[in-house]
């Protein structure tokens, strides 16, 4: 599946863009590469910090409610749960995926909605 991007357009602090160039010589990645996966460490470090339990994880799924169907929420809650039973942490990738998980569907069943 393609990746599907959209233009952003804007500024940051010289020294910043000065640190991003070097670095992008440095690695051989474009700016938008370095950029996009700071930000994607960035977004899965706040979700991976957003719980501390399991009834947290929990709680923040309900926000999905009426967003998708109830079996995503109920597949994703189930998942974690077994994730954690068979020895994981609630602050694993894996229950960040999860999220992400809900997310992907909730921006897909919006879509189909818009498209009825």
């Amino acid at each position: 599946m393609a990746t599907a991007f959209k233009q952003k357009n804007f500024r940051i602090p010289l020294e910043l863009a000065e640190k991003l160039e070097e670095k992008a010589k440095q690695t051989g990645l474009t700016e938008t590469e370095i950029v996009i996966k700071a930000l994607q460490e960035y977004l899965e470090k706040e979700v991976k910090d957003m719980f501390k339990t399991f009834a947290e994880f929990q709680e923040y799924v309900t926000r999905y409610e009426g967003r998708v169907p109830t079996e995503a929420i109920r597949g994703a809650t189930k998942r974690v749960q077994d994730w954690l039973e068979s020895g994981g942490d609630i602050a694993d990738p894996y229950v960040t995926r999860q999220i992400k998980y809900l997310e992907q569907v909730a921006k897909l069943h919006n879509q189909s909605d818009e498209e009825d």
